[in-house]
């Protein structure tokens, strides 16, 4: 398990692996299923928990900045479309 100041190899692996850009998401699921042995929803999960350590963003606050923004931004476009509307 992971403290705050290290991360657990499979969280830096993870990590990694987020580096790499995916034409296709579903190249991507057949990876992580074969890389982690995870479902694309488990993976998912298990980075979201990741990018909350603070010890991630010391390990590639660039990388942990981005995808942060990522999420953020689906969180808002999800938040828009239940209420009917798009935000820009």
């Amino acid at each position: 398990m992971a403290t705050d100041t290290a991360l657990a190899p499979r969280d830096r692996a993870i990590l990694e692996f987020e580096r790499t850009r995916w034409k296709y998401r579903g190249a991507k699921d057949t990876a992580v299923l074969h890389l982690f042995g995870l479902s694309w929803p488990a993976y998912i999960q298990a980075l979201h928990v990741i990018l909350d350590q603070a010890a991630a963003r010391a390990y590639d606050p660039e990388l942990v900045g981005r995808l942060l923004r990522l999420r953020e931004a689906r969180r808002r476009d999800r938040s828009a479309r239940v209420v009917g509307f798009k935000i820009t």
